[in-house]
């Protein structure tokens, strides 16, 4: 077992395992790289930090496949704005940001989808126990989203943190290397073809980027670290130029370099591009994901067909959507 994650300061293992929300890193086969805003499970001691993403929606595991780098940012204020996270209980849209701490992880992934019952009694008892304020309260009929419910989960090795314990990134940062150089290797690629991508409604990127600024204004820029990890760090503005965006960038202690980088505005939006500078040229946004607590329509139907094709790549069965299975073996 990897345990070198165990010799972090207990200090940094507490801030992990308390802040929720996060935003992951990835890169594509061409190198870019694309960060999503989601949550993470860690307890202290535990040798990985875990992400799960859905069996219809993989591509955030399938990236990890063909290049295990990955970045993680942690922070209250990385969703300051964020609607979904707003959702959860005890946090007012006016709560205080300030002096909250702030940590951005390199890490190596391995995916984790050998035997998705298990994965899915992880993901529901471990979700219900962290997030009870998400999702309507009856469980009968949380447990019908099985959209969302299946999941893959990657671990994520820390191979490198930065961390601010007062959230001023321009300050220098506490830095925590980890002593172990072999990380685990994914589990065995599924047989056949890929589910081919999908293309989820979106808008001219203009369109949405007249709105996100005014919503969020502090985007989270993901660029390359010289030995390419895609670090998820926040910006101190965001204005709308005719290409892009001009970004306020804080004078940080991680070094990154110019070229390919994704902008993210939390669950409102991320648009994919460049940067050179502080111009963040848009080459694309990519699509939303249609809402994984909806039981009805085409986009509901198409989840369901991509999450059919995922299953029969793996030999699998549908899972069974249950309660306290995970906490039973653990």
């Amino acid at each position: 077992m990897n345990d070198g994650f165990k010799s972090a300061p207990l200090d940094l293992q507490e801030i992990i395992s308390t802040v929720k929300e996060s935003e992951y890193a990835t890169l594509t086969r061409a190198g870019m790289p694309v960060a999503n805003p989601l949550f993470h499970y860690f307890k202290p001691s535990a040798p990985t930090i875990d992400i799960a993403t859905g069996l219809a929606y993989p591509s955030k595991a399938d990236r990890v496949r063909d290049n295990p780098r990955l970045g993680l940012l942690l922070g209250s204020s990385v969703h300051a704005y964020d609607p979904i996270a707003m959702l959860e209980a005890g946090q007012p849209a006016d709560r205080n940001l300030q002096d909250q701490p702030i940590v951005a992880i390199a890490a190596m992934g391995a995916v984790r989808d050998r035997d998705l019952q298990a994965n899915t009694d992880k993901y529901v008892d471990l979700f219900l126990d962290e997030h009870p304020a998400i999702g309507p309260s009856d469980w009968q009929t949380m447990r019908t989203m099985t959209n969302y419910w299946v999941r893959i989960w990657v671990e994520c090795t820390p191979v490198k943190i930065w961390w601010w314990p007062d959230g001023n990134i321009e300050d220098p940062p506490c830095v925590w290397e980890n002593e172990i150089r072999t990380y685990p290797n994914s589990d065995t690629k599924p047989n056949g073809v890929k589910t081919p991508r999908a293309n989820w409604p979106a808008e001219d990127w203009r369109e949405r980027a007249e709105s996100v600024v005014a919503r969020f204004p502090q985007p989270v820029l993901t660029s390359l670290t010289p030995d390419g990890f895609p670090i998820p760090l926040p910006t101190q503005r965001a204005e709308r130029t005719r290409n892009g965006f001009r970004l306020a960038l804080p004078a940080t202690a991680v070094e990154r370099i110019d070229g390919q980088a994704s902008l993210s505005f939390g669950a409102l939006a991320t648009f994919t591009g460049e940067i050179i500078g502080d111009q963040f040229v848009v080459h694309r946004l990519i699509g939303n994901l249609p809402s994984v607590f909806q039981n009805a329509g085409d986009e509901h139907k198409a989840m369901a067909t991509r999450q059919s094709l995922e299953l029969a790549r793996r030999n699998q069965k549908m899972p069974l959507i249950r309660q306290g299975a995970y906490f039973a073996e653990v």
